[in-house]
C-alpha cells in the first residue's frame, strides 16, 4: 500500500479562491490543485528534474 502524507496548511481567503480558480480550470479537486501547485513551485525551484 502506497504511503501517503497528509499535510495541514493555512490559507487566507484569496489564496484559497486562487485554489478554488485553478480547480475550476483543470476540472480537479481542490486538494489536486494544491498538489499541481506545489509541483510547479518545485520545478520552478529546481527541487524536482522532471
Amino acid at each position: 500500500m502506497p504511503n501517503k502524507t497528509m499535510a495541514f496548511v493555512r490559507l487566507k481567503e484569496e489564496d484559497k479562491a486562487i485554489i478554488k480558480k485553478i480547480a475550476e480550470y483543470y476540472d480537479v479537486s481542490e486538494s489536486d490543485a494544491v498538489k499541481i501547485a506545489v509541483k510547479h513551485l518545485a520545478k520552478e525551484l529546481g527541487l524536482l528534474s522532471s
